[in-house]
Parts: C-alpha cells; structure tokens; sequence
C-alpha cells in the first residue's frame, strides 16, 4: 500500500509531512503493517511480513481509508491524498520464528505500487491486477462489480460472500444425505445444531450453498448469515459481525440474538452461520446462548467453521458433526473436467498437486488457464512443483502456516527432498541440538503440517509434509525465491 500528498512535494509543508507521517505509522502499528516513510510526505506499508493474513488485501484498504478518512478531518474536509495497492512476492529478511528481522525487504511490488499511486487520481486508491485478483477471491465486491479504484474519503461497504459455485458439488454424498435427514426432520417441526467443520477450501460452503438448493425443495427458509474478517470492510472494523452473503449489510451477533429471541421463526427454519471460527470469543458466546434458548424452536442451525473449540461442551455433544475430509481422486477430476482445464498431463499434475482440495483444483486450474500451459509445456509430469502457484493459494497457506508460528528452518529442511525424512536426516543441517529438533517436529506435527510415520520393518520413524501443496509453498517462500509467479 502506498499512500502520497496529492501536492507536489515541494508544495507540502513540513507539518502536513509530520501528521501525516504519524498517521500512516500509528495504522501501520494497528494492522501490523511494515512502514517506510518517503521524502515529501506520505509512505508505503507492507502488509503479510510480520504475519500473514487470508484477508490482508482487504485489510489493507481498509487502512488506506483509514489514514485518508483521519487526514481529511484535520485538513477540513480537503482531498490531501491518493494512493496505490498491489500484491505480490517480496524477499525479506526473517527471523527464525518468522517474524521480520528488520534488515531488508525487496520486490518489484513495491515499485509497482508506487507507480500505481503516482497515477491515481486526487482521493482514489488505485488497485493492480493481483490485487483484484485476491479480492475476487475472497468474494469482495461492489455492489456486482469490480472496483479498480476506491474512493479514500467516502468509505463504503464491499459486499461479501456472495454465492459463487463454478461447479456441481462433487464427492459429497454422504454428508448432503445427513444434512437432508435433518431436514427432513425439520420439516416435522424438530430442530437441532449441526457443527460443519473443515479446513479452509475444503468445500464448506460450497456444500451449504448447494444444501440451501434442497432447502427449497421443501419449501423451508434459509438464513444465511457469514462471519467477515475483522477489518475486511473500508468503513469499520465489523469484529464480532454477521453479515448477509451477496449483501453490504452487517449486524453484531448481539442484535442478531435480540431479534431472533424477540420475534422467532413460526414456521421450520434453517439458520447457517458460516466462517464462525473469525467470529471473536465474545461474539461466540453470544452465538452459542442462541443455540441454547432456541433448543426447542423449529430451527435448524448449522455453524460452519475449521473448528468448534470455542462451543460450551453440552452444545458440542449434543450436535451432528460433519467432518469434511479430502475429496477422492475421482472427484477432483470430475472437477477438472467441469472446469475444462488443459491437457491431461496438466489436470494429472493439478490432481496430484490439489490432492483432494477443491480450493487447490478451482485456483491452480484458473491459473493455468490465465497464463496459458507454456510454463509447463514439455515438462514431466511429476512432482507438480512445476505448476505455477497462484498469489491466492500462496496467501491461504502462509496465512495458515504462520498461525502455528512453527521453526522456519525446521520447515526449509523438510522441503528439501519430495519424500519423508529422518531424525538423523534434519539433524544433519540442524541448528540446535536433538531436544529442540524434537521439540520442533512435534509441534510441527500437532499443527498438521508434517506427518509422522512410525517405525516399521526396521526402518527408522520418518517425518514429511502431510499434503503437496504445503510442500510446495513452504519450497517456495523458504528456498526458491526466483520463481514469483505474479
């Protein structure tokens, strides 16, 4: 993000330069954004360094209106800036843990960005491609439409979530068909809670959406309702918020609860609440009192989220969950097919490379599609590090990955070879002793990352990366950093 004086610099006075100096690096500390001030007023954050985010893209809008919005006020209202965003790879320089050192950052986003903001017009926020791109991705726009420009001194609301399957649900039977009994017996006048759990781009709302289909086949109402990231909305923070998919509106659970209390549902009712793991705890708890007071209405519930840690126990035991794991081979190439993606080398290595993540396979096959195949072209198929990775699937993974804050040279060793490896393998290149190396793997193991293969037939226990696309994320941000894709 890049944010300048709509003035000339030799036009802006020194205490324009120092409040705005100031703004930009108090927002900065807020969204835990790297700042560098420019000669002449203004200055670039970088977000996704200290830690990245699935939403930092729109966080950092969302900054951006925040240092416009603060200025404007003490400029009387004035238009002073305007600005540029983009996205991309950088090179920095880490700590162990992943945290920025402080020494260097580097890419040519950051150029980019600058350029971006030299031609935006008074008060706008240019935004590049890639930027777009993840936007898009996590079903950001504005009322239809893709914004290449964002007003900084009228915030407004992007609307989220919106439907948007590009594919029939596949390889879902026997969850749909549990869904289905309980709307059966919803249709009976018999409520219940139902926990969807599952990673990210596993296919929750995917199944939900393709559930509120069946939903109208027996005329039962569907309120759907989304958790939004905090500060992924221009004009507010909206922690602790529902807001309705394909609209601008949000409203804190709190009211939600009051309203639903105060003028509950006479007919049978589905009410689902997806991405419940952003909701902060109080929110949660909120959500889960509803649960219980509405225990005996005709309402079925559905909390759709990674995990149901924050859930009171009675409601958890008391629940369906439905846990989605990694889809089959055969569905992810139905997949591919419905996509009409590339050569059959090319789906052979985006099946291999998704390994039965719908996300993966919609993203990797989008991609190839914009870039075209020459990239992969005669190569051999195997092992699928050759596919090029999209900027969106970089930034779901790393934003995973760094919630764990595992040992980033831990990582680098295990992304050295395709296979697994031993104790006496890492400890060859380690940097510690053995009781930190295995400290280091089974946090690494807890957190889902690497797999651990017990003993067998004399061969000693073995350690490697549980799924392909974590192999070739950590294999490109920690050791091949020539190859940026966008």
């Amino acid at each position: 993000l890049s944010l300048i004086p709509v003035k000339k610099a030799g036009d802006v006075s020194q205490d324009f330069q120092r409040r705005l100096y100031r703004t930009l690096a108090d927002v900065a500390f807020d969204f835990s954004a790297i700042f560098f001030a420019r000669r002449g007023g203004g200055g670039d954050m970088i977000f996704g360094v200290e830690k990245t985010r699935t939403h930092d893209v729109l966080r950092a809008v969302r900054a951006a209106t925040a240092v416009a919005t603060d200025i404007a006020a003490r400029e009387g209202g004035k238009v002073t800036l305007r600005g540029g965003l983009s996205s991309g790879v950088v090179m920095a320089s880490m700590n162990r843990l992943g945290a920025w050192s402080g020494e260097a950052i580097a890419g040519a986003v950051i150029a980019t960005t600058r350029e971006l903001c030299a031609q935006a017009k008074p008060g706008k926020l240019a935004l590049g491609e890639p930027a777009l791109k993840l936007i898009r991705f996590l079903g950001a726009d504005h009322r239809g439409q893709a914004l290449k420009t964002v007003p900084l001194t009228n915030p407004f609301q992007w609307r989220l979530c919106g439907r948007n399957l590009e594919t029939p649900l596949r390889g879902r039977v026997n969850e749909m068909k549990t869904l289905v009994d309980h709307l059966a017996r919803l249709a009976e006048g018999k409520g219940g809670v139902i926990l969807l759990e599952g990673e990210s781009g596993i296919g929750k709302s995917a199944l939900l959406w393709s559930f509120t289909d069946r939903c109208a086949d027996y005329e039962i109402s569907v309120w759907m309702r989304s958790c939004p990231a905090p500060d992924s909305q221009p004009a507010a923070s909206i922690a602790g918020c529902l807001i309705e998919p394909g609209s601008r509106r949000s409203v804190p659970v709190t009211d939600f609860k009051k309203s639903l209390i105060d003028s509950p549902p006479t007919k049978p009712t589905v009410i689902i609440v997806d991405d419940t793991h952003l909701l902060p705890k109080k929110a949660m708890s909120e959500l889960s009192s509803i649960l219980t007071k509405m225990a005996k209405a005709p309402i079925l519930f559905i909390l759709a989220g990674r995990g149901r840690g924050q859930l009171p126990g009675k409601i958890r035991t008391g629940a369906t969950a439905i846990r989605l794991k990694r889809l089959e081979k055969k569905s992810i190439t139905e997949i591919l097919k419905d996509l009409h993606a590339g050569a059959a080398k090319e789906k052979s290595k985006i099946c291999a490379m998704a390994a039965g993540v719908p996300v993966f396979t919609v993203e990797m096959t989008r991609h190839l599609l914009d870039q075209g195949s020459k990239k992969t072209a005669g190569k051999e198929s195997d092992p699928g590090h050759e596919l090029p990775l999209p900027l969106c699937l970089l930034s779901l993974v790393i934003a995973r990955i760094d919630t764990f804050e595992l040992d980033r040279h831990l990582l680098r060793l295990a992304a050295k070879i395709q296979g697994e490896q031993s104790r006496d393998d890492f400890l060859r290149d380690w940097l510690g002793n053995e009781d930190d190396l295995a400290s280091a793997l089974d946090k690494a193991v807890k957190a889902g990352l690497l797999q651990r293969t017990p003993p067998l037939n004399g061969k000693k226990e073995t350690f490697g990366f549980r799924h392909p696309m974590v192999h070739a994320v950590v294999s490109f941000a920690l050791k091949d950093y020539g190859q940026a894709q966008e």
